[in-house]
């Protein structure tokens, strides 16, 4: 296997080469910047979980799955929530439910409260009702 340049070998290597200072300078920046764009999937390409040596770093490591998925859930409640609106009896059903027994899946507090499941997510979207959003789905009640 072949053995990295880094330091004196790297620089041995541009005067091999016969490289100026300009594309010394643009090969270390290269060399040393994060990936900037996502491979595509083509023919011989396969997604990992394991990064390459030369990136040090997982594309995609910060996502946190459960809120991207939430907020596509979401997302219909958000662009009409000046309109959206949630009875006051409605919440007034959910909030004793949901104090009593925290953890309560959204599909027993549904039928506990008798309360439609588009209503229970309009005051999840409007912060009337408290989900954590980072943690469970709600695609999955």
């Amino acid at each position: 296997m072949a053995k990295a340049l880094d330091g004196t070998a790297l620089y041995t290597y541009f005067r091999r080469l016969g490289f100026s200072r300009e594309t010394q300078d643009m090969l270390i920046h290269i060399r040393s910047s994060p990936p900037s764009r996502t491979p595509s999937a083509r023919r011989g390409n396969m997604p990992v979980w394991y990064p390459s040596k030369k990136m040090q770093c997982i594309i995609s490591d910060n996502i946190n799955w459960a809120v991207q998925d939430n907020a596509l859930f979401l997302e219909d409640y958000y662009q009409d929530l000046d309109r959206l609106t949630v009875p006051e009896t409605a919440l007034a059903a959910l909030h004793p439910l949901v104090e009593e027994r925290p953890g309560l899946t959204l599909a027993d507090l549904e039928k506990a409260s008798e309360v439609p499941a588009d209503l229970i997510n309009i005051a999840i979207a409007r912060h009337d009702l408290y989900v954590d959003l980072a943690i469970y789905r709600l695609s999955e009640p």
